[in-house]
């Protein structure tokens, strides 16, 4: 099954009263889904603040585009350069 079709079937479990729970990892095993059965997680899960208040404590930006600035330089350093499914259109800016 590809991932629409499980977000599909999990819709549908949920509509009838069922719990439907994805998880965001590869399992070696389908029937132990437990941290030690991991076998691969494929995403990068981000939580970016803004707003003044918290770019004020230094825990986040002031403006969108120095989140998208910060996110951007991150990855140049730390992973492949972006492809056209990239979802932040090429800007100019200076580092944070």
């Amino acid at each position: 099954m590809d991932v629409e079709g499980a977000v599909l079937r999990a819709a549908q479990l949920s509509a009838t009263g069922f719990d439907a729970y994805m998880a965001c990892a590869e399992f070696e095993y389908a029937h132990n889904r437990r941290a030690e059965n991991v076998i691969g997680a494929w995403a990068l899960w981000l939580d970016v603040d803004i707003g003044k208040p918290k770019a004020e404590d230094r825990k986040g930006y002031e403006e969108i585009w120095q989140a998208r600035a910060a996110l951007r330089d991150f990855l140049a350093r730390t992973v492949s350069p972006p492809d056209e499914y990239s979802p932040f259109p090429p800007v100019e800016y200076s580092p944070v």
